[in-house]
């Protein structure tokens, strides 16, 4: 019988197989929800609930309490101290988007973390809280190394940085990026094919056979890449060729 979990470790790799060196497939953030597919050794398959993404975790990042978050996190990572003190080490650091449940307690411009810990309290937004736009929050991440299957400021890959721009505006769509593709979100925008299309916009979503970036305006894309092995600004001219087949589909919010 499936079973659901919370993160409760500052975020958890998703193993492609019940094995740490089987290759990272995504990460889970602190404060997700995933549901249990089967047992092996120490890991559970499982299925994140906020995008339907299966692998392999350990248990000892899961735990069967589920508390419902009232924030998420809208720094790229805020740290989590034990005492409202700047002064004091960190205990731990989570990531963007993660899913904290807070007291209400507000002491020095902190906030307190049922369960233990306090944040900053400007790093928080309200958990429906929908930023203005998809296109900004990407920006936030340029700089930030490239990782396969990541999805921190530790790194994360091009599918990651849309996901996450888009989810940070309440456009929830699939993780990987052939997926996002078919996902319906926004409208199909008509190309003729050229890789040096016309009339595209800021926030636009350009897709390629295994790649995807936003327009940060109609001619320069911001985008995760191995090329570089980070997120980068660059002109779309000059990572069309890259891609087999150029761009395959544009979509507009």
């Amino acid at each position: 019988m499936a079973k659901k979990f919370q993160v409760v470790t500052r975020s958890a790799p998703l193993m492609a197989a019940p094995d740490p060196y089987s290759g990272l497939t995504s990460e889970l953030l602190y404060g997700e929800v995933v549901e249990t597919i089967s047992h092996s050794g120490d890991f559970l398959q499982c299925k994140n609930l906020s995008d339907a993404y299966t692998g392999y975790v350990t248990k000892e990042s899961l735990s069967e309490e589920i508390i419902a978050p009232t924030h998420k996190i809208i720094r790229l990572h805020s740290n989590i101290y034990a005492e409202p003190d700047f002064k004091t080490i960190p205990i731990t650091h989570l990531a963007f988007l993660s899913g904290l449940t807070l007291t209400g307690e507000i002491e020095n411009g902190f906030a307190e973390i049922e369960g233990g810990g306090w944040i900053w309290n400007d790093d928080l937004a309200p958990i429906h809280f929908k930023a203005a736009s998809p296109l900004n929050t990407a920006k936030m991440f340029l700089g930030v190394p490239y990782l396969w299957g990541g999805k921190t400021s530790r790194g994360l890959d091009c599918s990651a940085l849309v996901q996450i721009a888009m989810e940070h505006s309440g456009h929830h769509i699939s993780r990987d990026s052939k997926d996002q593709q078919k996902s319906g979100i926004g409208s199909s925008v008509q190309f003729d094919g050229s890789e040096h299309p016309k009339g595209l916009q800021a926030g636009d979503l350009v897709f390629f056979k295994g790649h995807v970036g936003i327009m940060a305006d109609s001619e320069h894309i911001v985008n995760a890449t191995s090329r570089t092995m980070d997120v980068r600004i660059e002109p779309l001219k000059d990572i069309v060729s890259h891609y087999d087949g150029g761009i395959t589909s544009i979509r507009r919010l």
